[in-house]
């Protein structure tokens, strides 16, 4: 009989990467921030006789904010080890954060609505002296969730393995949940998700 799977991957030395529909939360979720950019670029081709200069700005800042994005999930490493979790990430200079397990108090599985709609979640290692944004794996699966945060209490426990799936995992009630009218309801006072219907 085969032994069951763990999430230690030191033996795959890239590790695992987060969820590629992170892309799109975190795409829509920053179009906020471009609104100043795009405005920026918008006075400098003010005087163009023809239209297509506004568009071609306003397509060219969102493709810019998408590849650097889509760069930055693929540098975006993090690995279950014996001992901690490193999280690696970083564009032009790379950066190693080791967490150790003995340091991580909880672990919180965060879904706000747009990443609910996609089934994922954010994972946030609560430690002691803060970890800024090493410190929170954004987004990965629920399943990936669950399993991770078993993973750290396996370990801070003593114990060396730890199942695909656990009783805890299945049997754990969910501390907060919305159904479907409320979530559209506050969709329609998210700015995020207006533009992600529109």
């Amino acid at each position: 009989m085969s032994e069951p799977s763990t999430l230690t991957d030191e033996s795959t030395g890239e590790g695992q990467r987060l969820h590629p529909l992170g892309l799109i939360i975190g795409f829509v979720s920053g179009l906020p921030q471009l609104i100043v950019p795009i405005l920026a670029a918008l006075f400098g081709v003010r005087n163009s006789e023809s239209g297509l200069g506004a568009v071609s700005v306003f397509a060219i800042v969102l493709f810019t904010s998408l590849l650097f994005r889509w760069i930055a999930w693929l540098r975006t490493h993090y690995h279950i080890g014996e001992d901690d979790i490193r999280v690696e990430r970083g564009l032009l200079s790379r950066t190693a954060r080791s967490i150790p397990y003995d340091r991580i108090q909880d672990v919180s599985i965060e879904q706000k609505p747009l990443a609910r709609l996609f089934g994922l979640g954010e994972v946030k290692f609560e430690t002691g002296g803060g970890e800024g944004d090493d410190a929170k794996l954004s987004f990965v699966s629920l399943e990936e969730a669950g399993r991770l945060r078993e993973t750290i209490r396996a370990r801070k426990s003593g114990v060396g393995a730890v199942h695909a799936e656990t009783e805890d995992a299945i049997d754990t009630p969910p501390i907060f949940a919305m159904d479907t009218r409320r979530l559209v309801t506050l969709g329609f006072y998210s700015f995020s998700l207006v533009i992600f219907a529109v």
